[in-house]
C-alpha cells in the first residue's frame, strides 16, 4: 500500500502543478462525449475501493451530474478517510460555459474560478484562472480550418506557447510546447495524438517518454527511459512513424508493447455494459499488483435507464483476479 500512497502523492503534486498553470491548461471537458460516454448521460456515481490482503477499504465516491443538453453541471468528490468534499461547478450562459468554480470543504479560502470568453462563432477565445490571488490567462488562436493553432499562457512573469499540429486528414497529430522563465526557455514538451486521444508525451524535465495505450477492455501507462540527448529526437521520430503509417490505437499499442526497454507501470481493466461504457474498473501498479483498486460505477442515462452499481461486488473482483492470473 505504501507504494500506491507514494505514487498518489506524486500524482497529486502533478495535478497541483497543472492546476496552478505551470503546465499548459487544456480546453475543459464539457459534454458527455468528452467524458468518453457513448450515450447521453444524466448522472454517474463511482466509488473507489482499495483491496489488499483481502481487506476492502472504501476510499472515495465521485458524482458527475449532467444537464438536459448533455453538458456537465458539476463533479463532486467525497473522500471518506478525512471527510473531505471537493466540488467543481460548471456555469453556462446561452448554452456556453462561462465559468467553473472549484470548492474545497476544508479550505474555504482555496476557491478557484476559471472564466471563459468566446469568438464570434462560439469557440473558446480566452481562459482566465484565479486561484487564491494567483492569476493566469490563456489566449487561443485558430487556423483557417477553425482548429486550435496556438495557446499562449501567461503566469505572472512566466509564459508558455503551445502549438497544435494536424495531419493531412485535419486530425490533431501533435502539440509542441515551450515554457519560458524570465524570457528563457526552461521546459519543452510534446504530446502525440491518434483520433483526438493523447497516446504519448514527453517533457524535458523527465528522461523518458510516457505512452498511454488502450484496447477495448484494458489500458496501460508505459514508460520508456532515454538519455536526455535522445529524448526529443526519439519523440519526433515516433510522431512521424505514427503519421506516416496512419496508425490505429491498436497498432500503436502493439508497437509500444514490442519495445524491449518499455516498462508498463500501471494497468487498468474494464467491464463494459451494452453501451460500451465501463461499469467496473480494476487498476494497479505493476510494482505492487497485489494492491488493487476497484472502481464500481452506476450510470443513469438521459432516457432514465440505469447500468452498473456502486455496491462492492466480490464476483466482479474474482472475475478480474482470474483474468489476471
Amino acid at each position: 500500500m505504501n507504494v500506491n500512497l507514494n505514487r498518489m502523492k506524486k500524482i497529486f503534486l502533478i495535478l497541483f502543478l497543472l492546476f496552478q498553470g505551470f503546465v499548459f491548461a487544456q480546453i475543459p471537458k464539457i459534454t458527455y462525449q468528452d467524458f468518453d460516454f457513448k450515450k447521453q448521460v444524466s448522472k454517474t456515481e463511482t466509488i473507489l475501493f482499495n483491496l489488499e490482503d483481502k481487506v476492502v477499504i472504501d476510499n472515495r465516491i465521485e458524482e458527475q451530474v449532467f444537464n438536459d443538453a448533455g453538458k456537465i453541471a458539476y463533479i463532486k468528490t467525497t473522500y471518506y478517510s478525512d471527510n473531505l468534499v471537493t466540488k467543481k461547478n460548471y456555469i453556462y450562459k446561452n448554452n456556453l460555459l462561462i465559468e467553473t468554480v472549484y470548492l474545497n470543504s476544508k479550505r474555504k479560502d482555496f476557491t478557484s474560478k476559471n472564466k471563459y470568453t468566446y469568438t464570434s462563432d462560439n469557440k473558446f477565445s480566452t481562459i482566465n484562472i484565479d486561484t487564491k490571488g494567483y492569476n493566469s490567462s490563456y489566449n487561443i488562436s485558430y487556423n483557417k480550418q477553425n482548429n486550435i493553432e496556438q495557446i499562449f499562457g501567461k503566469f505572472s512573469s512566466n509564459y508558455e506557447y503551445e502549438n497544435y499540429v494536424y495531419n493531412n486528414q485535419n486530425e490533431l497529430w501533435k502539440t509542441e510546447s515551450s515554457y519560458y522563465t524570465a524570457d528563457t526557455v526552461s521546459i519543452v514538451s510534446g504530446e502525440l495524438y491518434i483520433k483526438d486521444k493523447m497516446v504519448a508525451n514527453y517533457s524535458s524535465t523527465e528522461d523518458k517518454i510516457m505512452f498511454y495505450t488502450t484496447s477495448q477492455n484494458s489500458s496501460e501507462i508505459i514508460e520508456l527511459p532515454l538519455k536526455p540527448n535522445r529524448l526529443a529526437n526519439e519523440f519526433l521520430n515516433l510522431c512521424d512513424l505514427v503519421n506516416d503509417k496512419r496508425m490505429t490505437q491498436e497498432e500503436f499499442r502493439n508497437l509500444i508493447l514490442s519495445i524491449k526497454d518499455a516498462k508498463i507501470i500501471t494497468q487498468d481493466y474494464y467491464k463494459l455494459n451494452e453501451n460500451n461504457d465501463w461499469i467496473v474498473k480494476c487498476s494497479f501498479d505493476t510494482s505492487s499488483p497485489e494492491a488493487k483498486q476497484f472502481y464500481f460505477r452506476k450510470i443513469t442515462y438521459a432516457d432514465g435507464t440505469e447500468s452498473g452499481s456502486i455496491d462492492f461486488n466480490i464476483a466482479a473482483v474474482n472475475e478480474f483476479n482470474a483474468l489476471l492470473k
